[in-house]
């Protein structure tokens, strides 16, 4: 159905959105990144199709091309607490704490009630030796969401690591 509908209009935007989501869900990620360029091509100012192929590139284990894509997301839109999030998660997996730690602080910028974003500006916190700091971000967590486990153990770990077990 989705190719009649792109016969009769092959620039049609949310055909080719739902074709993206399709050929990801089949673990066609490439073909799906494709979809999803055709989109940027008509519309560059989509930060949600610049998400979609940032997170494929990364799930394909392409982080700089991933990052790319969630460094244009936020061109587009400065306000997307999201892709800060996800621009701070690859950063942190090819080790660069400093950047990942300002995409985090900029997360919890926008959206202060973003559990993750602060359990992740924690761990960067704890990984730079700023357990004060992590503490603190840890309990902000908590604070949004009192039964995130991770955070207690985070929360558990800085505890250890200042000798107040």
């Amino acid at each position: 159905m989705i190719n009649k509908a792109l016969e009769i209009d092959s620039k049609y935007t949310e055909a080719i959105s739902y074709k993206g989501y399709i050929l990801s869900c089949l673990d066609k990620k490439q073909e799906a990144i494709d979809a999803y360029k055709q989109i940027i091509e008509d519309h560059p100012k989509y930060p949600r199709i610049h998400k979609h192929i940032g997170n494929l590139y990364n799930d394909l284990g392409m982080k700089i091309d991933a990052l790319d894509f969630f460094n244009k997301a936020i061109l587009v839109n400065h306000n997307d607490s999201i892709a800060y999030f996800n621009r701070g998660t690859i950063l942190l997996e090819i080790n660069e704490k400093e950047e990942a730690l300002t995409a985090f602080n900029k997360a919890v910028e926008k959206t202060p009630n973003y559990p993750m974003a602060h359990y992740n500006r924690a761990k960067v916190l704890k990984m730079l030796g700023k357990n004060v700091e992590a503490l603190a971000a840890y309990d902000k967590a908590l604070d949004y969401d009192s039964n995130y486990s991770a955070a207690y153990t985070g929360k558990a770990i800085v505890l250890g690591i200042m000798g107040k077990t």
